[in-house]
């Protein structure tokens, strides 16, 4: 969220994709509850929450590691920069990657 608020302006388009069906114990799992929290962090940049039908689809198509959480960079011509299976990164990394890519 706070990458997004930063960059937006500048180009940098951010998504989120939930695929975890897990909840807090005692909970039961709702769509709605996610996009709620969404709604409590400011995520207002795309979010995709599986509902079920679509997890593996939604998987192949944002090409999604298995790790929880990933994240990934693409390019403006829509290439892997960066995922956080290759490599972690922190904070610092992460925004100089960004404008390193803003730039091109």
């Amino acid at each position: 969220v706070e990458t997004h608020r930063v960059y937006k302006d500048r180009g940098l388009m951010c998504v989120s994709v939930n695929l975890d069906k897990a909840w807090p114990q005692g909970r039961e799992y709702s769509r709605d509850r996610v996009l709620d929290f969404l709604k409590d962090k400011r995520a207002t940049f795309a979010n995709y929450v599986a509902d079920g039908r679509d997890d593996a689809e939604l998987a192949r198509h944002f090409g999604l590691g298995n790790s929880i959480p990933h994240m990934a960079l693409f390019g403006k011509d829509g290439g892997r920069v960066w995922d956080s299976q290759k490599s972690d990164l922190d904070d610092r990394e992460i925004a100089e990657l960004v404008e390193r890519e803003l730039a091109k």
